[in-house]
């Protein structure tokens, strides 16, 4: 009997000392995982920012506790963008992110000193500019195998944004980029490429805009049909999807409000023809175009992508990215994704978009699908 009370004593023990061990913690072959996840969020930064005579922002931001890096973001005005899947997420109570504005740079530098950040080329207009840092929330286990501990990494946590600052900047007529105030376009014939106006796309932010380089698809005595060469960025064809037209989607305002004043300056707007858009129905299926619009930037139409003078084969469809796109998206490192197109799909929850291999899709993609990029189009006046 007595050995059998020890038998039960033992097992008893065993069992208590397993019910006390902290929850988070596992033994394997490995090694044993201990809960032990670091959860810091950064302190809200305090910071000043400035304009400097040149137009560029002047951003300084002081030692910051617990951050990592900084999101330099514009909240409000000219800077801002439609909601979808490249806008920038801001702090929400618990650390996660909500909707916020336009990423203006991203400081991957630690907090542990003071940081100054210069963010040139903006295109004139107010900007209601607040910084947040973030840190990356980390866990760790001791590792049999290699004698020691490893951290790795969980999720990226944010904070709150320090206090908001507006600023304008001035139209410099050139909007201080150094991009040209006057062109001619007289030696341009069809196909040929040029650039015209500036917009982000190397993805390195601080160094300001790059040059947008168009090419010509028609051309007469008075004026020229372009597109981009490249891909410029990524949107939804409409932020809430339902049944819309081109009239009444949010990224023909995006293109015609943000893209338009963002990309060039006062002296390009002027080239810009108001162009009369027709929004034709589907050709085979329910969709309706809805009412023809009149826009400073729109996106080819079904019939444009397919007029073999434009394009004279599939291929010839295929548009790469920019960086800038690459950064603001799910775009493969080739740089080929898919884009939409303005014409309506089978219904009008959908739109057509081109396929990276040059298909078009013609019953078209849900319109609040946010991994199609942006292939731009406009009517330039020559007289």
């Amino acid at each position: 009997m007595t050995m059998f009370k020890k038998v039960i004593s033992v097992a008893l023990l065993a069992v208590m000392i397993i019910a006390c061990l902290p929850s988070g913690i596992e033994a394997s072959a490995y090694g044993v995982y201990v809960d032990n996840t670091t959860w810091y969020r950064s302190e809200v930064p305090k910071v000043s920012i400035k304009l400097t005579k040149d137009g560029a922002v002047k951003v300084t931001i002081q030692k910051t506790k617990n951050a990592e890096g900084f999101h330099i973001v514009c909240l409000d005005g000219i800077g801002t963008r439609y909601k979808g899947y490249n806008t920038l997420w801001k702090s929400a109570l618990n650390g996660y992110m909500e909707p916020a504005g336009r990423l203006l740079a991203d400081v991957q530098r630690d907090g542990s000193k003071k940081r100054t950040v210069t963010i040139k080329n903006l295109a004139p207009g107010t900007y209601t500019i607040a910084v947040n840092g973030y840190s990356m929330c980390r866990g760790k286990y001791y590792d049999k195998e290699l004698g020691k501990d490893v951290v790795y990494d969980i999720e990226q946590r944010y904070g709150d944004f320090s206090k908001a600052t507006t600023v304008t900047i001035p139209d410099f007529g050139t909007d201080g980029l150094g991009y040209k105030d006057s062109y001619d376009f007289s030696a341009l014939n069809e196909k040929d490429t040029f650039f015209f106006g500036s917009y982000e796309q190397d993805a390195n932010f601080l160094n300001g805009s790059e040059p947008l380089e168009w090419t010509v698809l028609s051309k007469n005595k008075s004026e020229m049909l372009v597109r981009s060469t490249k891909l410029i960025d990524q949107l939804p064809y409409d932020n809430f999807g339902g049944e819309v037209t081109w009239e009444t989607c949010t990224l023909r305002k995006w293109l015609n409000k943000n893209f338009y004043n963002i990309a060039f300056n006062s002296a390009e707007k002027k080239l810009i023809k108001t162009t009369k858009i027709k929004n034709q129905d589907h050709p085979d299926k329910p969709g309706k175009g809805g009412n023809d619009t009149k826009d400073k930037v729109f996106l080819l139409s079904y019939d444009e992508i397919t007029n073999p003078d434009f394009f004279e084969e599939y291929w010839s469809r295929c548009i790469s990215s920019t960086e800038y796109t690459k950064y603001m998206g799910p775009v493969a490192k080739s740089g080929d994704t898919d884009y939409w197109l303005r014409t309506v799909g089978e219904a009008n929850g959908r739109a057509m978009k081109v396929y990276t291999y040059g298909n078009i899709y013609t019953n078209g993609l849900f319109v609040s699908a946010n991994d199609n990029a942006i292939l731009p189009a406009m009517t330039i006046k020559l007289k």
